[in-house]
């Protein structure tokens, strides 16, 4: 689908319109379909045959399409007009920052660190993306320790988001055909750096009472780019949970609190902070229980398997 994200710095200007459809191109692609079936749909080059690459390219490619838009301490940003796949967050479209990609992303990252052991070839749209992207994290590895303030964590977002839209530009140009060949140890560095970053996001994030954020929001203004928290929900816990970033004990903090606030068992935790309106969550034992003790108002009936159905009138 010839959609084009816009240049980053009209996603700065209005974070709410990113994407246009290119109805030029689509005509063109249905043009190319019609001459060659399902093929026409699929990325060609200059020389009109098939864009193919190594798997190490598209590997990579989902990683750094993330981390072009990494907002240190916040999450990833949600540019593309849309949420994630809660509903709760359809006002988070535009100015959402997630949490929770950020500690898939950290999953992710522990995989292609087993995988990406040797030399690849990619691209030379995406080997420079790759460069860009190591270089803009490595001249901002000094502020992990001590956290990214509003003028640092915008000097990171434009290093990102320039080298997110060059890349892109390159393509929605059209592949130019080169490949070049990238050492093992330049990979190794990428993902190392993106690691350190990802991790201390996830970290940042960590709230008092053991819970994770699941969601922030982005303000930006001319003193840089804010973090604003949004009430936990239960997303981030089974993110970070997911992630295999903790360990046994700190797995088991969301359950046990803190010293400073109650655990998850006596504090109910909101699913939607947009309305706030949402069921509380509670420990399974007590779910499980109050459901066993409660009876099934008239014509109501429980099947199997299912929640209990109402007669049809």
């Amino acid at each position: 689908m010839p959609y084009r994200i816009a240049p980053y710095a009209d996603i700065l200007t209005d974070p709410y319109k990113t994407i246009t459809f290119d109805h030029e191109r689509h005509g063109l692609i249905l043009e190319r379909v019609a001459a060659e079936g399902a093929d026409g749909r699929l990325v060609h080059g200059a020389d009109g045959d098939l864009v193919r690459v190594t798997l190490a390219e598209k590997l990579l490619l989902l990683l750094l399409a993330k981390l072009v838009n990494l907002v240190p301490d916040g999450g990833i940003w949600m540019t593309t007009q849309r949420p994630e796949w809660n509903d709760a967050n359809n006002a988070l479209g535009g100015r959402g920052l997630s949490v929770v990609t950020l500690a898939y992303l950290r999953r992710y990252l522990v995989l292609l660190q087993g995988l990406l052991t040797v030399d690849v070839e990619l691209s030379s749209e995406l080997a420079a993306l790759l460069t860009a992207v190591s270089d803009v994290l490595l001249r901002h590895t000094d502020a992990l320790a001590g956290g990214f303030g509003p003028e640092r964590r915008q000097a990171v977002m434009d290093g990102l988001g320039v080298a997110g839209t060059a890349y892109r530009e390159r393509v929605y140009a059209g592949f130019g055909g080169d490949l070049w060949t990238v050492a093992a140890g330049d990979v190794t560095a990428l993902l190392d750096l993106a690691r350190l970053f990802v991790e201390s996001g996830l970290r940042a994030n960590r709230r008092s009472d053991g819970l994770v954020h699941s969601y922030n929001v982005l303000d930006l203004s001319a003193d840089g780019a804010e973090v604003r928290r949004l009430a936990e929900m239960l997303e981030g816990q089974v993110a970070i949970l997911s992630s295999g970033m903790l360990g046994a004990e700190e797995s088991l903090a969301p359950a046990r609190g803190s010293p400073h606030e109650p655990a998850l068992s006596g504090r109910p935790a909101q699913l939607h902070p947009v309305s706030g309106q949402g069921p509380a969550l509670l420990p399974r034992a007590q779910h499980v229980q109050r459901r066993a003790g409660r009876r099934l108002p008239p014509g109501r009936r429980a099947r199997p398997g299912r929640g209990p159905q109402y007669p049809r009138a």
